[in-house]
């Protein structure tokens, strides 16, 4: 099951490309996300042992960023998806969505996005 601030941001935004500073951000749209889930699966995250969670977002780097069962957002160390390594990035989705504002921020006033 999705967690609740995901269903609340796809009741408002289907999906936000920011593809002009840096390497990019994507977060998917709920079609990408069920098509993904119905391709792959859910992703494991941390130290759980099974999976939990769609991917939500990438970045142009091809890293992926899935949630767990709690909403937290984690990032993928690579692109590859069946390599071991994820971070937690966000304890929420508010939390990450705040990543790319404080980029875009620094980006217009510096031309630098730092790190997403």
């Amino acid at each position: 099951m999705a967690p609740t601030d995901l269903i609340t941001l796809y009741g408002s935004v289907g999906e936000v490309v920011w593809a002009d500073a840096g390497n990019g951000y994507f977060i998917r749209s709920p079609d990408d996300v069920r098509r993904f889930l119905a391709e792959y699966g859910a992703v494991r995250v941390g130290d759980e042992p099974e999976p939990s969670g769609p991917v939500i977002a990438s970045d142009g780097g091809r890293r992926s960023c899935p949630t767990d069962r709690e909403g937290a957002v984690w990032r993928t160390r690579t692109a590859t998806l069946g390599e071991p390594g994820t971070d937690r990035v966000a304890r929420d989705l508010r939390d990450f969505l705040e990543l790319p504002e404080r980029s875009l921020i620094r980006f217009v006033a510096t031309g630098d996005p730092g790190s997403l």
